[in-house]
């Protein structure tokens, strides 16, 4: 497989930083695609590959999106990245967890919109994927963005 680092526009005066997981073989035609959702680390877009690496090794071109205040995405609301800091700075911050989770509905959104028209991935066949903190995040952007094949 391959990964590639990219970065997009998702809304006014907010760049997404990811990576692209495809099939090395250009043989295998991506047509099913993936927007992942990460857990709460400081590694945002990289964790996790045991989720990600076997679904582009299957042929699923998986777009992994830091989120806001994560990974190269990271700001001062989050300095830790402990539970605790979590919790006290962001979650429990009502705010600033609601910007937080409006950005990656629109996040997510954007990478859709990605997949489809830099891609040519099968509008019909991009699911949403999350782990820990990203499935809770995937079961809000999933009933907002209902262009996702699935989510889970």
């Amino acid at each position: 497989m391959t990964r590639e680092h990219l970065t997009f526009q998702s809304t006014s005066g907010m760049q997404v930083t990811a990576y692209i997981y495809r099939p090395a073989s250009s043989s295998v035609a991506s047509r099913s695609g993936v927007v992942y959702l990460h857990g709460g680390s400081a590694r945002g877009k990289e964790t996790a590959p045991e989720i990600k690496n076997p679904m582009a090794l299957d042929g699923w071109t998986v777009l992994s999106l830091d989120l806001l205040h994560y990974g190269e995405r990271g700001t001062d609301v989050l300095t830790t990245y402990s539970n605790e800091d979590k919790a006290e700075r962001l979650y429990n911050e009502p705010a600033t967890y609601l910007a937080f989770v409006e950005q990656t509905a629109k996040d997510a959104s954007r990478g859709y919109d990605f997949l489809v028209r830099e891609l040519g991935i099968d509008p019909d066949q991009i699911i949403l994927v999350g782990h820990s903190r990203g499935g809770v995040l995937s079961s809000i952007v999933g009933a907002v963005e209902t262009r996702f094949a699935g989510w889970c």
